[in-house]
């Protein structure tokens, strides 16, 4: 495991620890709120005849640092639900990615558009926590998580009303995550051990995506033709962070990136 990820894992175990204190609570107000609820319409925003959009919200990468000086989530927020993308992805953690959980319910209350939650989730009470933090569906890392724990993870999420997003990296964690009950997967091109991208990791893995999965390209994307690329290969949906976080016209930017969409 890299130097990157393995800090990144300790400093969420150390969350976990204090989230565990008040497990009880945490858990007995999220099924209370899962009962007040309807479904989410996550899954449905991103199944469209086109290809569909979740943009993130992401001041820092481990590997880049900052990527946008004048952060600001609600602003942020307010662009892409006037683009009328698909969803939201809002970075949680907070020593790297220096994201932050009061983001989530922000981002939702301002754009009125699905959000998820992309953390680095390690134990179930960061599911219950979301559910909490209003998110509508959350990232399930497989490459950081047991077979076991996955799928567990997969039907805890199920139960609160929130869609599992499982990310993998190669066919093997594709087949784990479809054997345990995933059928919302993200490809993400960038590796986790230095954090490259490489567009090609999703375009060899897209071939044995099965066709009942909702499938979303994620990382490295950052042209019109990237896009079609990743649309022709079969995927649903397309995540993109970085791209977004260091124009300085997201407005312009999101246009350039569809024009050919």
């Amino acid at each position: 495991m890299h130097e990157y990820l393995k800090r990144i894992i300790d400093s969420r175990r150390h969350f976990v620890r204090s989230l565990l204190r008040k497990a009880d609570d945490i858990r007995r107000q999220a099924e209370q709120q899962v009962a007040k609820e309807h479904e989410n319409g996550f899954v449905q925003r991103l199944d469209g005849e086109e290809i569909s959009c979740i943009a993130e919200i992401k001041k820092c990468s481990p590997s880049k640092g900052l990527l946008r000086a004048d952060f600001d989530a609600a602003a942020i927020a307010e662009i892409y639900a006037e683009l009328d993308v698909a969803a939201i992805s809002v970075l949680t953690e907070t020593d790297f990615f220096k994201g932050a959980g009061d983001y989530l319910p922000l981002v939702k209350r301002v754009s009125g558009l699905p959000v998820l939650r992309k953390d680095f989730i390690l134990h179930e009470i960061q599911i219950y926590e979301s559910k909490l933090l209003n998110a509508d569906a959350v990232l399930l890392i497989a490459r950081i998580l047991t077979e076991k724990e996955l799928k567990a993870f997969i039907e805890i999420s199920k139960t609160l009303k929130i869609e599992p997003l499982v990310e993998i990296h190669d066919v093997e964690e594709l087949k784990m995550a479809v054997n345990n009950g995933a059928t919302t997967i993200g490809v993400n091109n960038r590796d986790l051990e230095y954090f490259h991208t490489d567009i090609n990791v999703a375009l060899e893995i897209a071939p044995d995506i099965p066709d009942f999965v909702l499938s979303v390209c994620e990382s490295g994307l950052g042209s019109a033709s990237d896009i079609n690329l990743v649309k022709e290969a079969g995927f649903d949906a397309v995540l993109i962070g970085e791209y977004f976080m260091r124009s300085p016209d997201i407005r312009s930017s999101f246009k350039a990136l569809f024009a050919h969409g």
